[in-house]
């Protein structure tokens, strides 16, 4: 192969008679200064890399805000793609090509239950996706951190989008769902705060784990219980949360009104950050200017030929005997018995759940969203999924007092961290935070998902 600086990109080729059909690649076009084949590249923006034969899918976007739970539905979804049941159900076959080190960091784990530390940086799985009748595609699933959005050649080669709705990334409440009584997870960052706080005082030096666990459950709930993270009175919650950690450690005395003041302060800026994300309207407006900016083709106002699967990501916040959750069980129920007929059946089935889920948006007072993915992209289908089947709780482990010792992964250490490790002081034990989901009606605690390959099959099938 050439020198890559001194190759011609897919445009040059064309401007030059160079085939640029799937043809090129059954072509011998030598480059006229160094007689050796060319191979066509890409002539993105920042990009230039070879496209293969079985190349040429864009790549699929995962976009969302921070919290919204990109980092677990891809990992359910990478895990959906790898089981051999995919093939069974919609006559698929999927190999992967590259991720090992995702698959190892967060998909695995997942299987267990343990949920891996928010992303910190852009991490990406990628499928060879082959179906009869069809040219095989390359599916590379990007997990982006926070709420980043990807640059070119990401943005600028992809023309379908998953966009997670989760109403826990919000700060405005969705509909009739209070998100306050009903979502739990968000409380983990709380308890944190408090333990680390505490092994900060020096309280957890002689606290054994069953104790430390216990204090983290009640915690858990008491700060449910003051509205977290929308509470009236810092100070107030603070000395509660301390008082009851004196009870459950059994400390002689009570906390200084200093150590009180501290906590109330970390608890009041680790809450602000939860309630200062964007609503839905802000977080797609945010990735159309994106897309519009790095180039996607626009007809009309709208993006064109793109796919976008709204897929609100908390289906089992529907959960019950309410009406919705009703509806959207049928809905579940018709979908997963058409996935055992043709691809067309499948493809009906699939456009027939957007619009059932379409109407239940509607319903979750979602139609401003609606009706602007609607005006705004070419195609936009509606799904609901469930990536765990049930939510999360806390796990404590008491780890052993080694100094400037790394984090194990999928977890969150205290008094030591990976990032910058705290050497403490001998014989003072070190605590590890992780967040597992809760055990399921068969007392394991692998997770139950539901719905999370469909908005993916809708993009891809036609």
């Amino acid at each position: 192969m050439c020198d890559p600086a001194k190759l011609m990109t897919s445009a040059e080729a064309a401007m030059k008679g160079v085939p640029i059909s799937p043809r090129v690649f059954d072509s011998r076009v030598l480059c006229e200064e160094h007689q050796l084949p060319i191979r066509p590249r890409c002539a993105g923006p920042g990009c230039s890399e070879v496209i293969r034969r079985d190349a040429t899918g864009r790549p699929i976007r995962l976009v969302g805000g921070a919290h919204s739970g990109k980092t677990v539905y891809s990992a359910l979804l990478a895990s959906e793609l790898h089981s051999p049941t995919f093939f069974q159900t919609t006559s698929t076959s999927v190999a992967r090509i590259n991720g090992d080190a995702y698959l190892r960091r967060t998909v695995l784990p997942l299987a267990r239950g343990v949920l891996a530390e928010k992303s910190s940086q852009s991490h990406k799985i990628v499928f060879r996706f082959v179906r009869d009748g069809y040219p095989a595609e390359m599916i590379t699933l990007h997990d982006m951190p926070g709420e980043d959005t990807p640059t070119a050649p990401i943005g600028y080669h992809s023309d379908k989008t998953l966009f997670l709705i989760n109403p826990q990334a919000t700060s405005t409440p969705i509909g009739r769902i209070d998100i306050g009584s009903v979502v739990r997870g968000r409380d983990f960052l709380g308890v944190e705060v408090l333990v680390k706080r505490l092994a900060d005082m020096a309280w957890l030096d002689t606290a054994n784990e069953a104790a430390v666990q216990s204090l983290c459950n009640q915690a858990a709930a008491a700060l449910r219980g003051h509205g977290w993270p929308n509470c009236p009175r810092w100070e107030d919650l603070a000395a509660f949360l301390l008082e009851m950690a004196r009870t459950a450690l059994t400390r002689p005395a009570s906390a200084e009104e200093a150590d009180r003041r501290v906590l109330a302060d970390l608890l009041d800026g680790t809450a602000k950050a939860l309630c200062d994300m964007p609503d839905f309207i802000t977080q797609f407006d945010t990735w159309a200017e994106t897309m519009r900016a790095i180039g996607a083709p626009v007809v009309d106002g709208r993006l064109a030929g793109h796919r976008l699967a709204l897929v609100f990501s908390k289906a089992d916040l529907l959960g019950g005997k309410s009406e919705l959750a009703t509806r959207l069980d049928a809905l579940f129920r018709t979908l997963s018995v058409s996935q055992t007929g043709s691809s067309q059946a499948l493809c009906a089935a699939l456009q027939d759940f957007s619009g059932g889920a379409c109407k239940l948006f509607l319903e979750l007072d979602l139609a401003n969203l609606v009706q602007k993915a609607k005006q705004q992209v070419d195609e936009v289908g509606f799904f609901f999924v469930s990536s765990l089947g049930r939510d999360t709780e806390i796990k404590v482990t008491r780890l052993a007092p080694v100094a400037a010792q790394a984090a194990p992964g999928g977890g969150h250490q205290i008094g030591g961290a990976a990032a910058a490790p705290i050497a403490p002081a001998a014989n003072t034990p070190r605590w590890e935070l992780t967040e597992v989901l809760a055990r399921g009606p068969d007392g394991t605690r692998t997770p139950t998902p539901r719905g999370v390959i469909n908005p993916l099959l809708w993009l891809l099938l036609r």
